[in-house]
């Protein structure tokens, strides 16, 4: 007898199922949400050098005089070549001749100028900060803004190695339980931290959490769920990551301060660790591991759960009779090529990067044509100011590719 062939015994569709997904569904969201969170709490806002006359408010005082501000930003720091001014340099000393009419732009390239030694001076008006305000990763560091996110996706890297074992080795539970906690933490941490390389350390362990909760909750849920309906879990899945893109634009459009957002996002990660006591270990695990008692206690819960009386469960599934030591036996010998090693997390796994790569691959084509290219049904200024906008109709072209993966799964 194949495990298969018990679950229709205890219910293999019904209310324990359904809430099972609805509870994984949930945190998926959020982690969706969290793989594009630095698009918010990493932007990258307009800046310039900070000018001691320029931005010191008693200073600017003393020398302004008849000038405005424009004027006294011209020889203070040089324009680019959009006549914008530039992000990294300043003028060593103030150009007061830039104000003359007939100053060229050869002669200012020849002035002597300097990186922005005492900082920058950033635009508040889409988010009054970010992790790139806050540590200044400009100019010469903005690489470390990457630096981050290839943290984050280590992370993942070094999670999908470590945790898929272990939770071969001390369950599907026992495993969900430290990265539920380890998510919330660290992600919730990173709210507080105040240096850049202790965020990255939080980042790291965050993206190494998110890795273990995916397969971890992919892997419970399959062996719960019959190869019929399987398919169809991992599309629910797939469809909660690509909708924590959404939410993550409605909750930005609110919120324009880095911590705060990043606290939002994190604390109802506490809750799903608390919730998570309550989820019953893999019954397939657990006859796997010959812990019979165990794997009857579990079932018994999901059939009461699902409605199924007791006194209908079969004999072999109660192990009545004298029959249960055989019975057990030959469920564990179906179950065991399927519930340990990669082969039982490969096809989910594949099925779930299938569609989140090719749904956003396909997305980001979609959004270039409908935020930036000809189908735009908005101004190119508006878009460029409204990031929540922007990112919201990102998440939204990413839905049809995925709805076609779907009719074909």
């Amino acid at each position: 007898m194949a495990f298969e062939d018990l679950l229709p015994e205890v219910g293999d569709k019904g209310r324990f199922q359904i809430l099972q997904v609805f509870f994984f569904a949930i945190p998926m969201i959020l982690i969706g949400s969290h793989f594009l969170l630095e698009n918010f709490t990493a932007f990258v806002p307009e800046h310039r050098c900070w000018v001691h006359f320029l931005d010191n408010t008693s200073a600017l005082l003393n020398v302004s005089g008849n000038l405005n501000f424009s004027s006294l930003l011209k020889f203070s720091i040089p324009l680019d070549s959009n006549g914008n001014p530039e992000k990294c340099r300043r003028f060593f000393w103030p150009q007061w001749q830039s104000l003359g009419p007939n100053v060229t732009g050869q002669n200012v390239s020849q002035l002597e100028m300097e990186p922005c030694v005492d900082g920058w001076v950033y635009d508040q008006s889409i988010f009054t900060s970010s992790i790139v305000t806050e540590w200044d990763l400009v100019c010469d560091s903005q690489t470390l803004k990457s630096f981050s996110q290839s943290i984050f996706l280590a992370g993942n890297l070094v999670g999908y190695l470590i945790w898929g074992y272990l939770s071969d080795r001390f369950g599907r539970k026992g495993m969900l339980l430290p990265n539920f906690l380890m998510l919330a933490v660290s992600s919730t941490g990173t709210a507080f931290v105040q240096s850049f390389p202790v965020y990255c350390c939080f980042r790291f362990l965050f993206g190494s959490s998110v890795t273990g909760i995916m397969v971890g909750s992919g892997t419970l849920t399959q062996e719960w769920t019959t190869n019929q309906h399987r398919p169809m879990v991992t599309v629910i899945f797939t469809l909660c990551f690509s909708m924590g893109h959404l939410f993550l634009g409605f909750v930005a459009y609110g919120i324009q301060e880095w911590r705060k957002f990043q606290l939002v996002m994190s604390a109802p990660f506490f809750a799903f660790f608390l919730a998570s006591w309550w989820l019953p270990e893999s019954a397939r695990w657990l006859i796997v591991q010959n812990r019979y008692d165990e794997a009857l206690k579990v079932l018994t819960k999901v059939a009461k759960i699902n409605g199924v009386k007791e006194t209908t469960l079969t004999i072999e599934v109660r192990g009545e009779g004298g029959a249960r030591a055989g019975m057990w036996e030959m469920v564990a010998f179906q179950a065991k090529p399927s519930s340990q090693g990669p082969t039982k997390r490969k096809v989910p796994s594949l099925m779930m990067f299938l569609q989140i790569s090719v749904g956003q691959g396909t997305g980001e084509f979609l959004s270039s044509l409908v935020s930036e290219g000809p189908c735009s049904p908005l101004p190119p200024p508006l878009l460029s100011q409204n990031h929540s906008l922007h990112s919201f109709l990102w998440a939204v072209s990413v839905f049809p590719p995925h709805f076609f993966l779907c009719s074909v799964v």
